[in-house]
């Protein structure tokens, strides 16, 4: 896709052009790493689209297919030298594009306040707010009844998070996993039903927790002290819906303080919504 009046253009990314895009990445400020954008590919390696300019990488975008029902519209960015040159818009109309054409009916992302009226002016609807919580140095904390995501199914793991999540997120959650099975979890009841889990990954200046979901307090408090424990003296992000009053209260416990908000919206058809009141951290803004 060229646009000759703006002098870039569109096209599928590939694995050479991470480089760049962690350059671009960098410029923004953002926590991924190499290991997101190799995830992205993995994932959904039709969806991810970068923005050319004189043989320079100036935009990047990409799109999830949760199930051909949820698609996810992430990594917006524009090189700040090149913003006001309708960049951004383009690839996020070439992302949503790519949903469209597999019939994907409803699209979400988690907003910045930057970008917040844009996609509002596109007919995005807020679904909830979300807040960035930031620890600067981890607390080992004992905990109990929390074991090794290898002692269950994945198969389970997809099924539970669906519950909340909305749709299955299956190739995600697999990724998520088998990248970091040290720093993945789930809390089991006495039937051996999973009842919670939690995952975490390494980013650029900080380790993320998520996603994170848990059917009671109890059960959150225990995941969240198993990733405390192994990331001890780390910093840590997570972002937490702001409806879930149990997640807040888990962070100020443990000193997490407010970093900066998003806005979760969505267009079309929100006949899968999720369920924040049991997400105590999305897996991410650029992923749901």
């Amino acid at each position: 896709m060229e646009n000759s009046q703006k002098n870039f253009q569109i096209r599928v990314m590939i694995a050479e052009d991470i480089a760049a895009a962690m350059k671009l990445k960098n410029l923004v400020g953002w926590n991924q790493i190499e290991a997101d954008w190799e995830r992205f590919l993995r994932i959904e390696p039709a969806g991810c689209f970068v923005a050319e300019m004189n043989h320079k990488i100036v935009g990047t975008g990409i799109a999830i297919n949760y199930e051909n029902k949820v698609g996810w519209i992430g990594m917006i960015i524009t090189h700040p030298d090149h913003r006001g040159k309708g960049i951004g818009s383009a690839l996020l109309y070439t992302v949503k594009a790519y949903l469209s054409a597999n019939n994907v009916r409803t699209q979400k992302l988690d907003a910045t306040p930057m970008g917040f009226s844009l996609y509002k002016r596109l007919g995005f609807i807020t679904e909830y707010d979300i807040e960035r919580r930031l620890c600067v140095e981890a607390k080992g904390v004992s905990y109990s009844n929390v074991t090794s995501l290898d002692k269950v199914s994945l198969e389970e793991l997809y099924a539970f998070d669906a519950l909340t999540f909305g749709v299955r997120r299956d190739r995600v959650l697999f990724n998520l996993v088998t990248e970091n099975p040290e720093l993945s979890a789930c809390y089991i009841d006495n039937a051996q039903k999973i009842c919670g889990y939690i995952l975490a990954r390494p980013g650029q200046k900080y380790f993320q927790i998520g996603p994170w979901i848990a059917d009671t307090f109890e059960n959150a408090s225990n995941l969240l002290n198993f990733i405390l424990f192994r990331l001890k003296g780390k910093q840590i992000i997570m972002d937490i819906p702001s409806v879930n009053r149990q997640a807040i209260k888990l962070c100020d416990s443990h000193h997490f303080e407010f970093q900066r908000g998003f806005i979760r919206m969505y267009e079309g058809l929100n006949a899968h919504p999720d369920y924040p009141q049991k997400i105590y951290a999305i897996s991410g803004p650029e992923k749901g």
